[in-house]
């Protein structure tokens, strides 16, 4: 395979980036989730199914019933964007899955 220019600095590369700007990278997208990110969201939505039951808050849309098991937490910080909020319990909060995937990274 013919050596390429690293599309951000322009090293010569086996791929479209450097080993250097390959592993930034993929650190970007394929942080995993640890033991304390799934202890986080599981208080997360214990927390919310009590107070509010199976409802999703929403993201651009009103407040909606889902399944049992129909919750997940995310971050509303994206931890890409703030690394140091991953783990911030302040930084949880919950969605459908549905919701959750509109959201992304977006604050808003």
């Amino acid at each position: 395979m013919a050596l390429r220019p690293c599309l951000v600095c322009g090293t010569p590369a086996n791929g479209s980036r450097c080993p250097v700007h390959k592993l930034r990278s993929d650190s970007r997208t394929k942080v995993p989730y640890g033991r304390e990110h799934k202890a986080i969201t599981a208080r997360t939505i214990a927390a919310w199914v009590q107070q509010h039951g199976w409802v999703c808050p929403g993201f651009r849309r009103g407040w909606h019933p889902v399944p049992v098991g129909g919750l997940e937490g995310e971050h509303i910080i994206s931890r890409h964007l703030r690394p140091d909020l991953a783990n911030d319990p302040s930084n949880y909060s919950v969605l459908c899955r549905r919701c959750n995937a509109r959201k992304g990274a977006r604050v808003d």
